[in-house]
């Protein structure tokens, strides 16, 4: 195995723990914030964040990717970016913020001018560790980057709670996003050596920008998927059942998402550094794909359930309307890893157009998914409808990301195929288990499920796909067999200098 597999395979370790802690430390944070809270706090602070994002289509988090996937002129292009990145946040806070008025008044929460405000405040923070954390992706130091990232979930989540208890309401959910953001900047700027930047040159922002605008309007696409579903929910249900509806989905694809953020970027760095071999390229993209929806798939059976009598014992009667949500969401998130890694290979080959068109496609789904809700379909209806949009365009990203190669596209449908059809029987037996009468306290449920459908699991990829089994465990003695001390540091030998980036 290449030191570059090698080191990825590092990154996935880091990224794994880190979902596991965030995992344990977000769903302890949900209990609290459903004690204190009542789906309508939920949902106002839906609409704020959702508004925040659909609006922010100027963000420039497009750079981030540019700066890991440039090999040449680092110290010239980061410095540039950097003023980019700070001077067009600090526009859109204060856009966002004149804008407040108009989104309470529109959605007649006037509550939601004050939490766009901090929404704001927010985005410009955020950016002061941009040139850092670049420059630790192109280093593959995921460590570091993945410690910072559990460190901001503690702070969010910790604070989230502490003011949900003083009862700030709808104010505790958001209000803790601005230290957060904090802790993370100066966190990665503390484990990372300082970077000198270059004096501004503004001749050079505009082409900066436009090198970044795919990759914006990329994202922008991919945010409106969730976001603005949100959005279009809001107009024809109460802030009740909205915050119940995005209650559920965080509570099912939390985990999902901090893996997939963290993963992105170790793939991201994996896939550029093989840019000049595509079957090398091709080859890392089909088996980590195959890999992770061998661990993902059996986890969402898992979650799905779990959900039903983890609500049930745990959570009042005002949130067990959204256990049908929680379930079909997280049948779905088995389908992650398709997305983090074709989107993560699409940016390497620097296919930004391809990737736009896509998330283009994603979000017509998406609305129509979400126009469910002006049929008066039930919050579980919306679910499936969300979850099967949000599948097929999981699938589509994946073949157009592999150029329709009908060989290498059946080497990628073939692994989670089997890992699904792995599934299946234990699942089943599972299923039958819990609906008999023997098992009715939650607790011996939640252990039967905890126990039956590992092992059947395991028994059946046995039968099924050993030979995926077997890269499992190859790749599980790579993880744990190797330190992290050979990771390459962020010396200041390791930076150009000025007179080479110029």
């Amino acid at each position: 195995m290449n030191s570059t597999s090698a080191k990825a395979l590092r990154g996935t370790k880091w990224s794994l723990a880190g979902a596991v802690c965030t995992k344990v430390v977000s769903s302890v944070s949900q209990l609290m914030l459903a004690w204190w809270l009542t789906p309508e706090d939920l949902g106002i602070a839906a609409y704020a964040v959702a508004f925040t994002s659909v609006f922010g289509f100027l963000h420039v988090g497009g750079l981030h990717v540019i700066l890991v996937t440039r090999r040449r002129q680092f110290l010239r292009t980061a410095s540039q970016a950097f003023y980019v990145a700070v001077s067009i946040n600090l526009a859109l806070a204060v856009g966002l913020t004149s804008a407040s008025a108009w989104a309470a008044a529109f959605y007649d929460q006037p509550l939601l001018r004050p939490l766009i405000c901090i929404c704001a405040l927010s985005l410009p923070i955020g950016q002061f560790a941009l040139v850092e954390s670049a420059w630790l992706v192109r280093t593959m130091q995921f460590r570091t980057l993945n410690e910072a990232t559990v460190l901001q979930s503690l702070v969010r989540l910790g604070g989230q709670a502490a003011l949900a208890l003083m009862g700030l309401g709808a104010y505790s959910i958001l209000i803790p996003e601005i230290p957060a953001a904090l802790t993370r900047v100066l966190y990665v700027r503390s484990r990372s050596r300082r970077i000198p930047l270059l004096p501004p040159l503004p001749r050079q922002w505009l082409s900066l920008w436009k090198d970044a605008v795919f990759l914006n309007l990329s994202g922008f696409l991919a945010g409106f998927r969730h976001h603005g579903l949100i959005l279009i929910l809001g107009l024809t249900l109460s802030a009740s059942n909205v915050g119940l509806f995005n209650w559920s989905v965080l509570l099912a694809t939390q985990a999902a998402h901090f893996l997939a953020a963290n993963l992105s970027n170790v793939f991201l760095s994996m896939f550029a550094k093989s840019a000049g071999n595509r079957e090398q390229q091709t080859d890392h993209f089909v088996r980590t794909t195959g890999l992770l929806c061998s661990v993902l798939v059996p986890i969402a059976v898992c979650q799905a359930l779990l959900a039903p009598e983890f609500i049930t014992l745990l959570f009042s009667a005002r949130w067990q309307p959204g256990i049908g949500v929680v379930v079909v969401v997280s049948i779905g998130i088995a389908l992650y890893p398709l997305v983090v890694t074709s989107q993560a290979l699409l940016l390497a080959q620097e296919r930004y157009v391809a990737q736009v068109l896509l998330n283009g496609v994603a979000v017509l789904l998406a609305v129509l998914a979400a126009s469910t809700a002006f049929l008066n379909a039930s919050l579980f209806e919306i679910a499936v409808a969300v979850v099967t949009a949000n599948a097929g365009c999981s699938i589509l990203q994946a073949v157009v990301a592999l150029k329709f190669e009908r060989v290498a596209v059946g080497k990628l449908l073939g692994m989670p195929l089997q890992t699904c059809i792995a599934s299946v029987p234990g699942g089943l037996l599972t299923y039958a288990l819990l609906r008999s009468d023997f098992f009715s306290h939650p607790v011996m449920r939640i252990v039967v499920v905890l126990i039956v459908f590992p092992c059947s699991y395991y028994a059946m990829m046995r039968f099924v796909a050993r030979s995926t089994l077997n890269e499992m465990k190859r790749c599980l003695s790579v993880l744990w067999g190797h330190n992290t001390r050979n990771a390459p540091s962020c010396s200041a030998k390791s930076l150009p200098t000025s007179a080479t980036a110029q």
